[in-house]
């Protein structure tokens, strides 16, 4: 149990991380930037995630890197 908790604060360090060094911003001022609709995609995949649809997720969010657009980083990164 400590050991896992161990490794989510890591990785929720890294994305904080990775946020401020690609965005330079902070994960809370990422998530104000977002458009209506990408909010509405973060929480569709994050909905999907809970019900326990995990491939699922992981196709959308591969398509969503097939974009290569910058805006839609942000929402990978916040996923």
């Amino acid at each position: 149990m400590i050991q896992e908790d161990y490794f989510i604060k890591l990785i929720k360090d890294c994305i904080k991380f990775f946020a401020k060094l690609i965005f330079n911003n902070s994960i809370e001022e990422i998530e104000e930037q977002l458009s209506e609709s990408e909010m509405d995609d973060l929480s569709r995949y994050l909905n999907l995630f809970d019900a326990g649809k995990v491939d699922e997720v992981k196709i959308l969010v591969k398509n969503l890197a097939k974009n290569n657009q910058f805006d839609t980083a942000k929402v990978g990164i916040l996923f």
